[in-house]
């Protein structure tokens, strides 16, 4: 066997690895999963110290769903749970290694071990000092390699990672229809056939819509003064046939949620989702008093939106209506728009009260015309019937704003009803433009600021817009909890449009249907196929989809060294975020807790050290670099589990490499590093980056995560573990004197 390795040579890694010529690039053959693995536990804070308990969750291995069962009698720490969790997962790594280092060691082959081998090789700089900047000792060389996409403003593993599972999703929807594939997958099919097919959507053009407006009696402002009747077209009517079309009203919402304590499911009365860029608006609300001219809206980028999609729709439907007329309504609605968006963004205190007494207290506020008088117990109940739900005037309501159902009444006693009915119109089509040509979502792409392409990322599109990976996993979940009359409910025809929202009004009815089936969560709150992991405070349970179960994160035939640095960091950080700022104010059963004052004083000043550290962080590394104010306090969420999770996740390695009995394989061309070295190196591996430099500022601005130079180095220079690995001294930039904790580990 050859072993002449170099560090900084892909040829040589590649031409011993693989036994050809290396092009620059290693092969990767990749697995994916719909499957969840979930990972439940109880966390409770007692005063000066944390003690967490093992509980038990449902056992069982379905069709779809793998439930791993922690069950753990007595106190454990963060170290031996994390353990037992990636116990559950690797039993044990057969790496199969045919060579032994001098210091014991056998050397894995795998082609898992030497894709991932390669890949620490290639990132880095050997020549840096991994004592002052280990980010650019470990992925200095991450850019050149890979260069950022299309679209893209950060490129990093686990984005191409999400995108190799895009590919496969994408290639499972272009596969021909079978006989035996269960009907979820067979609607997901045929929506990304018809979702991809925009010939024919362009062929259509905006009929689909018109066809609609047509329905119910025209969109007035497009057919004409003195075409539309509004003593035979009322606006309640007309919101109840679009709530009947798509699931959702369009001067209010209903909704069902999980409030207090009890986790139990409540009927919502919200206000009302606004069209898609009505939160422009908002620049102009700043005052009651404020007046605005035609000529102040002429100039708005959201004035000429609303005229070039009125425009094009009436010039499809063959309606000669001059720019005149069209522009005086216009401002009608946008006035209309502007001030129920007024409304609709007061925040006050909710009440409890049945339907039948919110029928009440809405007509004690004294309706003067037929407009301001709705019949709340009509359209609250049949919007759930329309569900397949029975609910009664007796029902208890929720309802989060009543500021804006008592503002909402003068405001339809002073607009003309022609006006309101065109907003309702608005209010739909604007909602659908997308789902028409290219040149409308051309038009929408563009309020958007993103001018690329429309049709360069049309597949990621199509998979998005209706959860595929949800509905592609949903095949136990929707066979158990579902009757068949009503999955037949989300049935895809050769159209997209209609295809459109029918998704819409199923995925409204499947949230309303929630009320009856109480013990039906949706099993997926997080995609499937994402690379990433969720804790839910309200249930105390960390979900981890498959996903990040796959190759390079987590693989039988790779080193331990490896899975606890990525998989076990990803556990470790979760189990982390009970101890947030907002979390932290939560027991283990979700319910909302003060803590003693001298431990709230103690926690403070652990978590300041974490502010002040990335406070001083510049974003490029250098001395003059970009900063980013309260920068600290923005992240501190995500940065301090980074830390707690490294910690955490290298000491569960430590304990499983005893229990073990001998140390893990190490890599090919990488015997020089002892395995902690390369844990480390895995780990800022995770993080390596490419970033767009004109978008890094406003990026991390709006990001409660760091940007990967800063999670790798934060987390590391406060890991006294890290700084003996790599014998740093104290006192160098990768090992300060003043480390972060929020507790030892």
């Amino acid at each position: 066997m050859r072993r002449n390795y170099f560090r900084n040579s892909v040829w040589r890694v590649c031409n011993v690895l693989h036994g050809d010529k290396c092009t620059g690039k290693c092969r990767c053959k990749n697995h994916s999963s719909d499957q969840l693995i979930e990972i439940s536990y109880n966390a409770s804070v007692i005063y000066n110290y944390y003690r967490l308990f093992g509980s038990v969750i449902n056992a069982g291995n379905s069709d779809s769903i793998i439930s791993i069962v922690v069950n753990i009698n007595g106190i454990i720490s963060q170290t031996m749970l994390l353990e037992i969790c990636l116990s559950s997962l690797i039993i044990f790594i057969d790496a199969r290694a045919t060579d032994v280092t001098n210091d014991g060691r056998s050397v894995c082959l795998t082609e898992e071990c030497k894709r991932f081998a390669t890949r620490i090789l290639t990132n880095m700089n050997a020549s840096a000092d991994p004592c002052v900047d280990f980010y650019e000792y470990a992925c200095s060389n991450w850019p050149t390699i890979h260069s950022l996409p299309l679209g893209e403003n950060s490129w990093q593993l686990r984005a191409i990672s999400d995108n190799e599972n895009k590919k496969r999703i994408e290639e499972m929807m272009k596969m021909k229809l079978r006989g035996d594939e269960t009907l979820p997958v067979k609607v997901a099919k045929q929506w990304y056939k018809t979702c991809m097919n925009t010939e024919d959507m362009n062929k259509r053009g905006m009929e689909p819509i018109l066809f609609i407006l047509n329905e119910i009696g025209g969109w007035p402002i497009i057919i004409g003064k003195n075409k539309w009747n509004d003593s035979e077209q009322k606006w309640q009517n007309i919101d109840d046939y679009y709530a009947h079309l798509r699931g959702s009203n369009l001067l209010h919402d209903v909704r069902v949620t999980a409030y207090g304590d009890t986790k139990e499911e409540t009927v919502v009365l919200d206000v009302p989702d606004m069209p898609p860029y009505s939160w422009m608006l908002e620049e102009f609300s700043e005052a009651d008093n404020v007046t605005l001219t035609i000529t102040d809206k002429r100039d708005f980028s959201y004035w000429k939106y609303i005229v070039k999609i009125i425009s094009k729709t009436a010039e499809a439907g063959g309606f000669n209506t001059t720019s005149s007329q069209l522009e005086e309504e216009i401002e009608d609605i946008f006035n209309f728009e502007w001030k129920l968006l007024k409304i609709s963004s007061m925040v006050n205190d909710y009440v409890n009260m049945t339907v039948a007494d919110f029928q009440k207290w809405y007509d004690n506020l004294k309706p003067r015309t037929q407009k301001s008088m709705v019949n709340w117990i009509d359209k609250i109940v049949s919007i759930f019937n329309e569900s397949g739900i029975d609910i009664s005037e007796d029902t208890m309501l929720k309802v989060t704003s009543p500021d804006y159902y008592e503002k909402l009444i003068p405001l339809l006693d002073e607009t003309p009803s022609r006006t309101i009915v065109n907003y309702l119109h608005w209010s739909f089509v604007s909602s659908m433009i997308t789902e028409t040509t290219d040149e409308m979502r051309e038009l929408d792409e563009k309020m958007t600021g993103n001018d690329s392409n429309v049709q360069e990322n049309r597949s990621d599109w199509c998979i998005k817009k209706m959860e595929l990976t949800k509905v592609v996993a949903h095949v136990e979940y929707v066979r158990r909890y579902f009757s068949d009359d009503m999955i037949e409910t989300l049935t895809m025809g050769p159209k997209y449009f209609e295809n459109a929202l029918e998704v819409q009004r199923y995925y409204k009815f499947k949230e309303l249907r929630l009320l009856k089936y109480k013990d039906v969560a949706e099993p997926w709150i997080i995609d499937p196929l994402t690379l990433n992991a969720i804790y839910l405070s309200q249930s105390n349970s960390i979900t981890v989809p498959l996903a990040n179960l796959q190759e390079p994160f987590f693989s039988r035939n790779q080193p331990n060294t490896i899975n606890y640095a990525l998989t076990g960091f990803l556990l470790a950080h979760e189990l982390h975020h009970p101890f947030d700022e907002l979390r932290r104010l939560f027991n283990e059963r979700g319910e909302e807790i003060n803590w003693p004052d001298e431990m709230t004083k103690q926690y403070y000043k652990s978590a300041q050290c974490f502010v002040d550290q990335y406070d001083n962080y510049t974003l490029d590394g250098t001395s003059s670099g970009p900063k980013i104010k309260n920068y600290g306090n923005q992240t501190f969420d995500e940065n301090m589990p980074d830390t707690m999770g490294l910690k955490t996740a290298f000491k569960a390695y430590k304990r499983r490499e005893i229990i073990n009995g001998k140390p893990e394989s190490t890599l090919p061309g990488l015997e020089m590093f002892s395995n902690d070295q390369i844990f480390f190196l895995s780990s800022a591996n995770l993080w390596c980056e490419t970033r767009d430099s004109q978008t890094l500022v406003t990026d991390a601005k709006l990001d409660i995560h760091s940007i990967g130079r800063l999670r790798s180095i934060g987390a590391l220079s406060n890991n006294e573990d890290f700084s003996a690995t790599f014998s740093c001294p104290l006192g160098s930039p990768m090992s300060p004197k003043k480390k972060c904790n929020i507790w030892k580990i």
